[in-house]
């Protein structure tokens, strides 16, 4: 160590984790102030630790360090551009890390204005910077463009800091001093294999060495990169020894998005009336078009209508009625796509189907205009290959299905003993909306049917893993009643770098264990790994060496 080797900090639960070093910030903006900072993910391990410690070590011993402005702050799930502080708007390094404290960086101006940059420089072609990449945004499909604007220094003493050329042709990391700068992604804990990605420029423009140059790279997502659990953008590996590299505008933006569609309604979203208006509910001058098309009949030929006005009557009573899409392939009648836009059912009006499709398809007439004889709205021209189709379904469910569906909705769910008891009642009455009617009167009086706690219910019940030992609500002996066991003999906190690990092996097969002579476990037969016919000694202190698993 050295006087001028610069702090470390770390998140402490049952395991080390390091989060981040100390950054620079611009002197116009430090006041005298440097910056610990980095980003940490929660794992699910780490999610469940009952305490964890920020840690702040690695400076010298003759090093005094002044704290302030501690915080730990959620970052909110941003997938247009993931990347914290991309441009160094506020003259810091704030989210970024390096991989090693060997690192020449700062904040320097950049251009005119209160622009910044990053000013880098190492002497191992492995040293760079980095940033961990919010892996809740990769999903399987998805195209990303990393991107990053870059200008290189001259290193060497004689001309530093002049501007220097690159060339954009070369993948020589090893011999070229030419070689322009890298980005890399590192893909860890993976599903199949772990990935190293190096994002050589896809840019053709040649390299201007007085200016900053885009660097781009797409990225498409695969089921393995998908699967990854940590992610990290790595800028800088491989620059040649002999150059300063200049960092600004570093991004990973979203190139496509899956927006969530949204939630189809089991029931219409307007109020069912009990018959035809007298009037149009919504004040239009008069429909656009006088023919109304009529739903086909179940198992009937789908009826094919063109772009423009249309009325729809509505459908049938038991039948739902929908107005779809569909996209054949070229050249043939098959069928590609069926996207479903509109529909009517059970006698109720026409509606938009969810979905973002069907929302912006129909552009600002996004709602049906309904009069006497059925529901208005304009059918936008469709590109080729693509038409409109009108199609009847129905269905039927069984009084069984029916008591499910009411149960799953109007209690913590159906029992199979529940629903034998309304289909009995059924076989008898042989309506089921009397049975449900009649359950809802029972439950709700409480001379039948007395008032239970589910909170006591689920208490009673609830027995989750307990890691380690408790004495806080535990019965008095381990075989009384509701006494709680676990699986494993040690567990993690007995690992701890402070506390005494003493076993005693006591008696001969079972053998009773004592750890720091407190009774832990009774097993049939233990031996050391390596030496099988090792004999324990009862007055003998074995000491744990390693950490349980």
């Amino acid at each position: 160590q050295t006087l001028t080797e610069c702090a470390l900090l770390r998140m402490r639960g049952p395991i080390y984790t390091e989060v981040g070093r100390t950054m620079p910030i611009h002197p116009d903006v430090s006041d005298g102030w440097t910056m610990l900072t980095g980003i940490f993910t929660l794992n699910e391990a780490s999610a469940n630790y009952k305490s964890m410690f920020a840690e702040i070590e690695g400076a010298h011993k003759d090093v005094t360090i002044v704290l302030n402005d501690v915080s730990v702050e959620p970052l909110p799930k941003t997938c247009d551009q993931s990347i914290v502080n991309p441009s160094f708007d506020d003259g810091s390094a704030f989210g970024w890390n390096l991989n090693t404290r060997l690192l020449d960086i700062s904040v320097v101006e950049a251009g005119e204005g209160n622009s910044y940059a990053i000013k880098f420089q190492h002497d191992h072609w492995n040293h760079y910077l980095r940033q961990e990449i919010d892996t809740r945004c990769i999903v399987e499909g998805q195209e990303f463009l990393v991107s990053a604007k870059f200008q290189l220094l001259n290193a060497i003493s004689s001309s530093e800091g002049e501007p220097i050329g690159c060339n954009r042709g070369s993948r020589d990391i090893w011999g070229d001093e030419n070689v322009c700068p890298l980005m890399t992604l590192r893909w860890q804990e993976c599903d199949q294999n772990d990935v190293h990605t190096y994002l050589w420029n896809q840019k053709e423009a040649l390299w201007d060495k007085d200016i900053f140059n885009d660097h781009e790279y797409s990225v498409e997502i695969n089921a393995n990169l998908a699967s990854c659990k940590y992610v990290t953008l790595e800028v800088g590996m491989h620059l040649p020894l002999s150059r300063i590299l200049l960092i600004d505008d570093v991004m990973f933006s979203q190139k496509t998005t899956f927006a969530p569609t949204a939630s189809p309604t089991f029931y219409p979203t307007k109020t069912v009336t009990t018959g035809p208006t007298l009037k149009p509910t919504i004040k239009t001058d008069a429909p656009t078009t006088s023919t109304a098309i009529t739903c086909p009949s179940i198992g009937g030929e789908q009826i094919t209508i063109d772009a423009g006005n249309a009325i729809f009557t509505t459908a049938e009573s038991n039948t739902l009625c929908t107005i779809s899409m569909f996209v054949t392939g070229e050249g043939d009648d098959s069928v590609k796509k069926v996207v479903p836009l509109a529909r009517s059912y059970d006698l109720n009006e026409w509606e938009i189907s969810a979905g973002p499709l069907a929302q912006t398809t129909f552009g600002s007439s996004k709602e049906f205009l309904c009069y006497d004889r059925g529901c208005q709205i304009h059918l936008p021209p469709l590109e080729s290959g693509a038409e409109y189709r009108v199609t009847s379904r129905t269905y039927t469910l069984s009084p069984r299905d029916q008591y499910s569906r009411f149960l799953e909705t109007a209690s913590f769910g159906a029992t199979a003993a529940e629903l034998d008891n309304f289909e009995a009642v059924t076989s008898v009455s042989g309506e089921t909306f009397d049975a449900i009617a009649n359950h809802v009167e029972l439950q709700m009086d409480e001379e039948q049917t007395p008032i239970t706690s589910h909170r006591e219910f689920w208490r009673k019940r609830a027995n989750p893993r307990q890691p380690e030992s408790k004495q806080i609500g535990t019965p008095d002996h381990p075989c009384d009643a509701n006494s709680r066991w676990r699986r494993f003999t040690f567990a993690r906190l007995d690992g701890l770098w402070y506390a005494p690990k003493i076993l005693r092996v006591e008696g001969s097969k079972p053998y009773v264990l004592k750890f720091n002579g407190i009774f832990r476990t009774v097993v049939e037969d233990l031996e050391l790994v390596g030496n099988a016919n090792y004999t324990f000694s009862p007055d003998f202190d074995y000491e744990l060496c390693a950490n349980p698993p």
